[in-house]
């Protein structure tokens, strides 16, 4: 199991996480920490800026008929870490595509119509009345949607932006 998988079987959502680990014959938890700091990876992980969260374990233990120290470090930037786009955003922008799906449905629908009619008749004028206030529907939520997908979208950017800058 590696360092993303352990903390995930944890609960633990994160950007970016790293461990160390160490296992031998040490004479302190100072020492176990010196050997950490002279290995150039290990070192990397504990002076990482990104991570801004760390867990660690060190136990004096027994490994294949010795005593040994057994230490792990876990490092982590939490998801949180960045600001998550607006889940109400999404909801209103997915529940407005359903509404302007159905509309562009019956617009297409009443356009056939129109088309069908007699250019002539007081049917013909009923048709396109009709047509014009499911467009005058659609019009306002075409355009909130707009909106609320650039807001969104915004959003997003930032969410992915913040991500990238730490990695």
């Amino acid at each position: 199991m590696g360092p993303g998988e352990l903390v995930k079987s944890f609960g633990y959502d994160y950007i970016v996480t790293g461990e160390n680990l160490i296992l031998g014959n040490f004479d302190s938890e100072a020492e176990v920490v010196a050997k950490w700091m002279d290995s150039p990876g290990h070192r990397a992980n504990i002076l990482n800026e990104r991570f801004v969260e760390i867990g660690v374990a060190i136990v004096k233990g027994t490994y294949q008929g010795q005593s040994v120290w057994i230490g792990v470090q876990e490092f982590g930037l939490p998801f949180s870490a960045c600001e998550q786009p607006d889940p109400d955003l999404k909801i209103q922008i997915d529940a407005n595509k359903t509404i302007l799906d159905q509309l562009a449905f019956q617009i297409e629908s009443k356009k056939r119509e129109i088309d069908s009619a007699n250019k002539n008749s007081s049917y013909y004028n009923e048709l396109v009345d009709e047509y014009n206030q499911l467009v005058n529907q659609y019009n306002p939520i075409a355009q909130n949607t707009k909106g609320f997908i650039s807001q969104y979208n915004l959003e997003v950017n930032i969410f992915n932006n913040c991500v990238a800058s730490t990695q």
